[in-house]
């Protein structure tokens, strides 16, 4: 998520760079349809994640992720137009 903000910082030790979805400008690059889920989250969280593993006293599971909120990048899109009131082009 906190590419979404270039080019303004979000993170203290957090560099962003253009993404293929440019809210500021209104623009996006879509290869395909669109429908192709992604999985989102911001540095902060995934921090505070690491934070809690390297705490953690248990015993680790053998198998275990992490994994943001689910999107299309259509329905991203969708959601910045509304947020912006501008059509991405």
């Amino acid at each position: 998520m906190n590419y979404f903000t270039h080019p303004y910082k979000s993170g203290k030790y957090f560099h962003s760079f253009e993404l293929n979805v440019d809210f500021q400008n209104c623009r996006a690059i879509v290869i395909g349809d669109g429908n192709d889920q992604i999985s989102l989250t911001t540095v902060q969280d995934l921090g505070a994640v690491v934070a809690a593993a390297i705490d953690y006293e248990g015993e680790w599971p053998e198998v275990g992720g992490v994994r943001g909120g689910q999107i299309t990048l259509s329905e991203l899109i969708k959601l910045g137009e509304e947020i912006r009131g501008k059509r991405v082009h």
